[in-house]
């Protein structure tokens, strides 16, 4: 099972999340400014990470 290590937005911790639990991600911003990548599991739970989506698509796909 492939994982990949992500930094959670708000709690400052590092994650790792299994990539075959992925249901999809995409880039958000909030209003103050801040750009988060937001991933969707496939249990309907999401999670907001400091990484960006470029970055977090790399690391899916290496």
């Amino acid at each position: 099972m492939k994982t990949i290590t992500l930094l959670q937005s708000g709690h400052e911790i590092v994650v790792k999340v299994l990539v075959h639990n992925i249901k999809q991600f995409y880039s958000l911003t909030y209003n103050t400014g801040q750009t988060v990548t937001v991933i969707e599991f496939t249990d309907g739970k999401e999670n907001h990470f400091k990484n960006s989506l470029a970055e977090v698509e790399k690391l899916i796909n290496d």
